[in-house]
């Protein structure tokens, strides 16, 4: 089961990480051009819907982990541990709640600029979030990507 989870986490990423980067770009090319942000929501539903099964996908990993146990065990003592029980999943509740409240504040702008301001904003800083807390291979000894 945890094997099942973990690669559905895995595999995820890139979803989500591809919905927000279309989302912003296609956010910027929209307010350059003047387009109308109700033909443009879709693409930012998908994001923010996107990113909230992968933290709920991440938290049921989370406490299936062996490295929850580990963390139980040492406590904060654990860099990798504690990377991975307390740092990244409290980054991507961040990134989560950036994209969130960027994608409310879209739909309820006064203008379609307004509107596009605020997704690019929000997701921007969100997908800088997600960036900072992936695990990279390079990051530290036991980091890397299934």
């Amino acid at each position: 089961m945890y094997n099942g989870i973990l690669h559905a986490h895995s595999g995820l990423r890139w979803v989500v990480l591809i919905t927000l980067i279309y989302s912003i770009v296609q956010a910027v090319q929209a307010r350059k051009s003047g387009a109308s942000f109700t033909s443009k929501k879709s693409s930012g539903t998908l994001a923010v819907a996107s990113i909230h099964v992968q933290f709920l996908l991440g938290l049921a990993v989370v406490f299936q982990s062996p490295w929850f146990s580990l963390f139980q065990a040492e406590g904060m003592g654990n860099a990798t541990a504690r990377f991975y029980i307390i740092e990244h999943p409290s980054m991507m509740l961040i990134a989560v709640v950036l994209a969130t409240i960027g994608n409310a504040r879209a739909k309820k702008a006064a203008t379609d600029d307004a509107a596009f301001k605020s997704r690019i904003i929000f997701f921007s800083i969100s997908l800088l979030v997600i960036l900072a807390a992936i695990p990279w291979p390079f990051r530290f000894v036991n980091a890397g990507w299934l």
